[in-house]
């Protein structure tokens, strides 16, 4: 059904813009530059005085203004932060007539302004942002190129509304309006890029994308029909760079030498002294054919030093029904991550001009390769064990992206296309992590006071520590490989209709489908280690073992101290208030590992009785994996309506379809022993789903002056659910189930958006706007118990298993949220520069924006208890508790001071994060907040009079910020982890 609706639209439509009811076919082309300079002025916007006819400059400064009326007409061209100009042209029936327009710097008089690398890239964002249909924050070309950033994240990670998720200390992602990272989209090019989550999650990680490849990035906050509707929050459209037209035709002097960009910078990681970190960029780019074909070549080699310390503290209520909120500490974790990422990234980009067109073809790909080793001391006190563990671990990890895109677009007179195709394909894959522990039980940490802060218990705690005692214990195995292909095709036609001078519309309709393939393997395996002949082998790989005392004759253990490397830098662990000096060889663990592995691979069966030796799990290597297919459709019609040059009415409606089909394995006896090397029974299991919706929209757009902007816009959007909640899992254990709920519906959004801005070139822009989401159906996760096995899926009935009764299990699993969840916020920006102080005051450029978001949803509980004496039965009570969303804070904010002084530019810039809600919990006491954040950077450049060379400094948080998060019942910390301060000094020679 939802097929045909989508070809019928496209074809009606399709027919309905052919139809020439317009009178005019004249049309205005032309190119908006700087005066001086000759850059592209992106977003200017350009009008046809007393009607309703006009429209932006694209990204090269280019216009097509189509269907103008014969007669005489003026045209105006504005750009905030220079002089607008008009000039008058006289337009006959079907005639084409270019008129480019230089426009002049702003200016005070007798005072000769020039127009900075940051208040340039200010003022592309301003004029992007005020010439949009939706409400959308920039990140400006000129911004990316002057002032780098690490990846694509760091560079939005100042904008409205956005927040930042950080591994290592390092922007891997980003929370939109307080929605976490899998609600809201990635896109290059107008395209979605793969999942790349290991957790099965829709997110992206944005450390894949190297921000010098950008050549733009959109942030938009609202939708319009002929955008994928699979965002709760906003969708981030990264821009690819193409071959640039302002390129000399001699660069170094020779003749046909393509443009040449290259940066170099080296790196210092303040938390253990090191100077690792490097990059290299080098990129080419030429245009040939009298400047219709472009070639833009670019690669990157990096590496960065991403080592943090961290603590990880568990907690638990002493009296739930006496005092719920006081808590006891039951075993605290420190780690030191010694992270260390090195990344590939490469872009091949062709474009070729066509009349009134463009036809594209854009390549990029990503590899990272990095090892999240960690060392861990765990301390179990009276309610966590009474021991102590070392822990030692290898995880390394590779992440490939190619991104193959095709686009097309052409103006014709009849109808204007867009199309695309693409093939995006994404792996995440953990060849080979492991994790080796070594333990002392009976350890007395039981005798330390549980309710003191966590600095004082691991303090009392390390002090129990006998190196002697702790004994090497287990292994612990895993692989895993996920990948996901993307085949997109889309296209989109269009129509500028002029009805009268006061009225014009532009129709708009397209289609797009998107198939998706994916797969996840994962392996697992796990064992102890006991002297006899695992620990032969081991005594034999290290002979040296013996001048210890480990002599296979005489031990049954082998103790840590002899595997201890004193060469381990581990810094100032957590500013110096918790000791660490777990600092195991890793070379010699990862002897042992394969030694046992080994010998575990050997065995005929896996053993019984004890502990045993290492052996592949069967369930857990079975149990995880998945793969199927998605198959996502839509189809829309929009128009555009412009009266006058005050008001444009958007309304449209689109149809979106998603068809999953997904296998993976149930198993009904999930507690049986390991039948290695036999699988344990299970049923192969596919299930497949269909969900369409209709969105409608309607987007407003009003400028009642040339100082003034108010918008306001009505949008249906969608969320899909996570990879894992929808595959068809069921593992059935003795008392309790894991059952993934393979009917969960998207999650849908109603969305009210507001914005008012006022602008001029004193001002710069200045936006103030509110939004509310409503919505529905939200997805979560929660455990409660089976009460009616007959209302789930895959518990009853099963032909397998005629005796299954899980009344009464426990159960994991993810619902639906009945209830409707509401998030509403404020976003507020002012950026200017102040070109009109006396220099070199002049060359302050301020960028300021507030953020504050409120969300409210219910959370869902069953409370156990039992119906008293004489048969205490158990009673199941289904309840709710309120609090927000996950990963929403209440205030952010965002400054940025800039200051440009002929060849020197710098820029000071703080972000502040109130107290963002972590993870819940009925008990509101076990409920985690990240605790306030408040960082520092600073980033500075100066320009050598010799080779376009420029030298820069990045100088990352200043104020050494951990990431911290609090329990709400002690206001002790759950979680802290530092990544100190990093410094990056560089170097950029362009030969354009």
């Amino acid at each position: 059904m939802g097929k045909k609706i989508l070809l019928f639209i496209s074809f009606f439509s399709f027919l309905f813009v052919q139809t020439q009811f317009s009178y005019a076919a004249g049309r205005i082309s032309g190119k908006v530059t700087d005066a001086v300079t000759g850059e592209a002025l992106i977003g200017a916007n350009i009008i046809i005085v007393g009607t309703s006819l006009g429209t932006a400059s694209d990204v090269e400064g280019k216009y097509i203004i189509s269907s103008v009326p014969e007669g005489k007409h003026i045209i105006k061209v504005s750009y905030i932060g220079y002089e607008p100009k008009e000039t008058e042209v006289e337009i006959k029936d079907n005639q084409h007539i270019q008129i480019n327009f230089e426009l002049d710097v702003v200016s005070v008089a007798a005072q000769e302004v020039v127009i900075t690398a940051q208040a340039s890239g200010q003022n592309e964002a301003i004029n992007k942002q005020l010439s949009s249909e939706n409400i959308v924050n920039v990140v400006s070309s000129a911004r990316i190129q002057e002032l780098p950033d690490a990846n694509a994240a760091e560079s939005i990670g100042r904008l409205p509304g956005i927040s930042l998720v950080r591994t290592g200390g390092q922007a891997t992602q980003v929370v939109i309006r307080g929605l976490s990272p899998e609600y809201n989209q990635i896109t290059i090019n107008g395209v979605p890029v793969p999942s790349n989550e290991s957790g099965d999650r829709r997110s992206i990680d944005m450390r894949m994308i190297s921000s010098s490849s950008l050549g733009s990035i959109e942030v938009y906050k609202t939708n319009t029909p002929d955008m994928d509707a699979a965002v709760l929050g906003g969708t981030v459209n990264l821009g690819i760079r193409k071959a640039s037209k302002n390129l000399s035709d001699k660069p170094l002097g020779f003749a046909d030498m393509p443009a040449i960009s290259f940066q170099a910078q080296g790196g210092y990681t303040d938390l253990t002294n090191e100077y690792n970190n490097y990059k290299l960029d080098l990129s080419f780019e030429k245009r040939y054919l009298d400047n219709r074909f472009g070639v833009f070549v670019q690669g990157i080699i990096q590496q960065q030093n991403l080592t943090s310390n961290r603590l990880d503290a568990n907690y638990t209520q002493i009296a739930r029904t006496i005092n719920p909120d006081s808590l006891a500490l039951t075993s605290l974790n420190l780690y030191f991550y010694p992270r260390e990422e090195k990344r590939y990234n490469g872009t091949l980009t062709f474009d070729y001009d066509l009349e009134n067109g463009n036809i594209a073809l854009m390549n990029m790909l990503s590899q990272s390769k990095s090892n999240t080793n960690y060392y861990q001391q765990q301390y179990g006190l009276e309610r966590g064990g009474n021991n102590v563990h070392y822990y030692v671990n290898e995880s390394p990890k590779t992440i490939n992206l190619i991104s193959n895109i095709l686009s097309y677009n052409q103006k014709t007179p009849f109808v204007d296309i867009d199309a695309t195709l693409s093939h995006s394909y994404s792996e995440n894959i953990y060849p080979d992590s492991w994790t080796i522990t070594f333990e002392q039980l009976s350890v007395g940490t039981n005798k330390i006071d549980d309710k003191l802060p966590p600095v004082e218990i691991a303090r009392l705690a390390h002090q129990l520590v006998d190196k002697e005692g702790l004994e090497l214990r287990n292994v612990e195995t895993s692989n895993s490989f996920l990948r996901q292909r993307d085949i997109r095709a889309s296209i989109d036609f269009s129509k500028d209709i002029n009805i009268s001078d006061l009225l014009s519309v532009k129709l708009k309709t397209g289609a797009m489908y998107l198939y998706t393939k994916r797969n996840y393997d994962y392996n697992y395996g796990y064992g102890y280690v006991w002297f006899g002949e695992i620990g032969k082998r081991i005594v034999e790989a290290f002979p040296w073992l013996e001048e210890y005392g480990i002599k296979p004759e005489t031990n049954e253990r082998i103790f840590l101290s002899p595997f201890l490397d004193p060469d381990i830098n581990v810094g100032t662990f957590l500013n110096g208030n918790y000791t660490f000096d777990n600092t195991v060889n890793l070379d010699y663990m990862r002897r042992i590992k394969d030694i046992v592995v080994d010998y575990g691979l050997n065995l005929d069966a896996a053993p019984t009785g004890g502990a045993g030796a290492w052996v592949p799990n069967m369930h857990s290597s079975q149990a995880w994996d998945y793969s199927g297919n998605e198959k996502r459709s839509a189809g829309y019609i929009m128009g555009t309506f412009r009266i006058g040059q005050f008001l444009s009415i958007m309304t449209g409606v689109r149809y979106q379809n998603l068809t999953t089909s997904y296998r993976a394995n149930r198993f009904y006896n999930a507690s049986a022993s390991n039948p290695y090397p036999n699988e344990l029974p299970h049923i192969d299991t596919t299930v497949t789903k269909t969900h369409g919706y209709w969105l409608p929209a309607v987007n407003i757009k009003f400028d009642p002056l040339p100082w003034l902007s108010l918008r306001g816009a009505y949008t249906n959007t969608l969320a899909y659910p996570n990879f894992q909640a929808i595959v068809p899992w069921i593992d059935v254990y003795t008392g309790s189930v894991r059952w993934n709920n393979v009917n969960l519906k998207p999650i849908r959004s109603e969305n009210f958006d507001v914005q008012v801005s006022v602008y001029n070139n004193e001002i710069g822009l200045f936006s103030l706007g509110g939004f509310l989401k409503r919505i529905d159906d939200f997805v979560f996760y929660y455990s409660s118990y089976i009460i009616d096995p007959t209302q789930y899926e895959g518990l009853h009935n099963v032909p397998q298993y005629p005796n299954l009764n899980v009344k009464g299990y426990s159960l994991d699993a993810y619902y639906n949220n009945p209830n409707t969840v509401e998030v509403w916020g404020i976003e507020g920006e002012w950026q200017t520069h102040f070109w009109y102080l006396p220099s070199p005051l002049d060359g302050l450029v301020l960028n300021i924006n507030y953020t504050h978001a409120f969300s409210e949803a219910k959370y869902p509980y069953t409370i156990v208890g039992n119906t008293g004496f004489p048969y205490f039965r158990p009673t199941y009570t289904d309840t709710t508790y309120t609090d927000r969303l996950i990963n929403q804070p209440d205030d952010i904010v965002n400054v940025s001071l800039g200051w440009d002084y002929k060849d020197f530019s710098i820029l000071f810039s703080m972000i502040y994060q109130s107290r963002i809600f972590n993870s819940t919990n009925y008990w509101n006491a076990l409920r985690t907040d990240k605790d306030k954040y408040l960082r520092w950077d600073v980033v500075a450049k100066q320009r050598l009079p010799w080779y376009n060379i420029e030298v820069f400094l990045n100088l990352n948080n200043l104020n050494g910020a951990n990431d911290t998060y609090l329990m709400r019942g002690n206001n002790f910390k759950d979680t802290d982890e530092s990544y100190g301060l990093r410094a990056e000094l560089g170097f950029r020679v362009n030969f354009r």
